[in-house]
This record gives structure tokens, sequence and C-alpha cells, in this order.
């Protein structure tokens, strides 16, 4: 989305996006498992922000400008989110709380609760790192869906992969 002071009301991203320029939502929602950067030195103006990410889909959130912060301000209620890695966002005017989720650095005005940490097992052979059909809490366990965040402890033994005769 590019422009600036443009006024919308309830906005839903469904697929990754950017927002360029100053702007002013009523509602602000991000999808999960979806990448989102905000224009750096701009700021977006929102009553209400809904991100509501999963321990396999978490939604990333950053600035343009790797180092350079974009700016989130609202003035009404306080904003939760979840499952969030975030990196380079300001936010103002209200208490916002990023929930299980992972600051990358150079955030203020958020107070992050991270994510428990978890012993994880890969399960089921090859695989992709971030399918969370490979990650169980017992060796050999059933999938627990989840990825591994940098919190967690991750295990590879003899029940992660089978042999090859």
């Amino acid at each position: 989305m590019n422009g600036s002071n443009h006024s919308f009301g309830n906005t839903h991203f469904l697929q990754n996006g950017a927002l360029n320029g100053s702007n002013n939502f009523d509602s602000l929602f991000f999808e999960k498992g979806k990448t989102y950067t905000l224009e750096n030195t701009k700021t977006q103006n929102i009553n209400s922000l809904i991100i509501e990410g999963t321990c396999d889909q978490p939604v990333i959130l950053s600035s343009s400008v790797a180092g350079s912060q974009a700016y989130i301000s609202s003035s009404q209620g306080n904003i939760t989110v979840n499952y969030v890695r975030m990196k380079d966002i300001d936010a103002s005017g209200v208490t916002f709380n990023a929930n299980n989720s992972t600051d990358l650095g150079n955030n203020t005005g958020w107070t992050f609760t991270l994510p428990s940490p978890q012993n994880l097992f890969w399960i089921g052979g090859t695989g992709n790192w971030n399918d969370g059909n490979h990650w169980s809490a017992t060796s050999g366990g059933a999938a627990l869906i989840c990825i591994p965040t940098r919190y967690d402890s991750v295990f590879f033994d003899a029940n992660s992969f089978t042999s090859v005769a």
C-alpha cells in the first residue's frame, strides 16, 4: 500500500504486505504466517491492531530499513498481539503488549512476553525445519505443530530418522 495521509476503516491483509507513508486505520489486521513491513520513519495511526500469529505461523513485522524504526501510534485502549517476530518497530500512545513473541531488536514501547522454552525433538525423518509436523515434545512422540524459537532446545536422536538398509 503506497501513499500518505489516507484514512481506512477495517483493513485486513490476507497476504504479505508493505505499508508505505503515514496513514490512519480504524482496525488493521495482519494474517498469521505472513510478513509485513512498515516504512521506516513513517507512522501508522491505529485504533485497533489485530495480530494473532500461532506457534507454527508467527507474523513477521519489521521496518522497511533495518536499524531504522517505523512507528505505530494509538490513542484508544491497549494493544495486544500474539506470536510476532518483531524488529525496528516503535509503539506509542497506549500500552502495547507482544505475547509469545520474539524481540529481534530495536523495538520500543512494547512489553514482550517470551514464548515458554521447550525441549523439541525432531521426528519423521528428513524434512523442512519450519514444518511443525517434524517437532515433538518427546523423542519419537506425536507432532506438536509448533516450530522451534530461539528460546527452545532442539534434539536429534535415534528416533529422528529411519535407518537405511
